[in-house]
């Protein structure tokens, strides 16, 4: 009967310590997808608006990047840790922003690409542009 009880004992500790490997994997998934689809959520989100809205100007002041089409406009606001659109967070966790337009790189203005980097132990980056027309491109021509 003693040797049945430390069977059984033995066997249960195992089990246990298998469960707990088990959840560890489980949540460590878990946080990876998580991350994934956040990342994906923002992706899709950006090249939408990047090519919905043609004016797209990125002010630093208030750290924030402005897309206009007309009367329709989108503000996401920035920071090196969150990126919100109106009030849909899109992303949370460290980040940090180059912007560009016309392949040149700028802290203020109109911007026409953007990369992200999404991350410390496992970086993502993003890249997201949008072609300028011509009409744009005097326009913008004309403003600076």
């Amino acid at each position: 009967m003693l040797v049945v009880l430390v069977i059984t004992t033995i066997v249960i500790g195992l089990a246990f310590a298998a469960l707990q490997l088990i959840q560890s994997q489980y949540g460590s998934i878990k946080r990876s997808l998580e991350t994934s689809l956040e990342t994906q959520k923002l992706e899709q989100q950006l090249w939408i608006d990047f090519h919905r809205y043609t004016d797209i100007r990125l002010d630093t002041k208030d750290e924030q990047l402005n897309l206009t089409n007309g009367n329709d406009q989108v503000v996401y606001s920035i920071g090196s840790d969150y990126m919100i659109r109106k009030k849909d967070t899109l992303l949370s966790g460290k980040s940090s922003g180059t912007y560009y337009f016309k392949g040149k790189e700028v802290t203020s203005g109109p911007v026409d690409a953007l990369k992200l980097s999404i991350g410390t132990k496992r970086k993502v980056e993003l890249f997201v542009f949008k072609q300028n027309d011509a009409k744009q491109h005097v326009h913008y021509e004309l403003s600076d």
